[in-house]
């Protein structure tokens, strides 16, 4: 089961972590134009913990393979 779930009735169907408003755009921005690490974010965002940040940044990665576009 993936915690990253989209649907058009949150977020404007952006890409989010399962069960909050945190979208993956978000922990992407927080991660690679911030610097902060994976403990960083989960402390900054207390409604999602480590795994689920990495399944974020997991998420966006792969979505630039696919589409060879840098993802925000």
């Amino acid at each position: 089961m993936s915690v990253i779930v989209e649907s058009d009735e949150v977020l404007g169907g952006k890409a989010r972590i399962k069960g909050s408003r945190v979208s993956v755009e978000q922990i992407s921005e927080m991660y690679s134009k911030r610097g902060m690490s994976v403990s960083d974010i989960s402390e900054a965002l207390p409604t999602v913990d480590e795994d689920e940040v990495a399944a974020a940044i997991e998420f966006v990665r792969d979505k630039e393979k696919s589409s060879g576009d840098i993802v925000a």
